[in-house]
């Protein structure tokens, strides 16, 4: 056998291992996108709660219901 085709019998043994990274490589970049989509979402829905908080907080001291922060 010639170095040649010791090289293409590589190649092509080879190639199905290559074809599995790829696409290992494109889940892991999916992966990474769902995480921060995730991150995005919830530091958004944090601030809304917070808002939301502040707000029910100054309607109760504006009610007297609850005494006003210092």
């Amino acid at each position: 056998m010639t170095d040649r085709e010791f090289i293409d019998n590589m190649k092509i043994l080879l190639e199905p291992i290559n074809n599995k990274l790829e696409m290992m490589e494109n889940e892991m970049y999916n992966i990474r996108n769902d995480l921060r989509n995730m991150d995005f979402q919830n530091r958004r829905e944090h601030r809304e709660i917070r808002q939301d908080i502040e707000t029910i907080l100054a309607v109760l001291e504006a009610k007297n219901l609850l005494p006003k922060a210092q």
